[in-house]
């Protein structure tokens, strides 16, 4: 009888956490990371935020590794609803000015490809023509 309480206590069982999980923190309005992105400091936001999302096991939203589900999966509605805070959350992080100069996307791995695209493009154009 020992062991059995023995083994039965050292089996503990794990809770996996989902990416679909959302905690009361998970706030769209919240500044998840710092800095903001102001344009010339995009490898250190992204950084900061890729790291962020990370620790929230949403990055997989972000990289394309978790896919958008079919419309009539039961995922599909969490799926929109991780879409509309991790959008959120990037804009909440840029900058007011440069904020309103990048395009909007309704899913995160979009808008965060179009944000560096558009970022590093401007924060070229800007170098290149102050040098002339």
């Amino acid at each position: 009888m020992s062991t059995e309480s023995n083994t039965s206590a050292a089996t503990e069982v794990r809770r996996t956490i989902s990416p679909y999980d959302l905690t009361s923190a998970d706030n769209p309005g919240a500044v998840i990371s710092h800095p903001l992105l102001k344009g010339s400091n995009y490898e250190e936001w992204a950084c900061g935020f890729r790291t962020t999302l990370i620790s929230r096991k949403k990055y997989g939203f972000l990289d394309g590794s978790i896919s958008k589900p079919e419309e009539t999966s039961p995922d599909f509605e969490d799926w929109t609803t991780i879409q509309a805070l991790l959008v959120s959350w990037i804009k909440m992080t840029i900058e007011p000015t440069l904020r309103s100069t990048i395009s909007h996307r309704d899913v995160a791995q979009d808008l965060w490809e179009t944000s560096e695209k558009e970022v590093l493009c401007h924060e070229w154009v800007t170098t290149t023509t102050t040098e002339i």
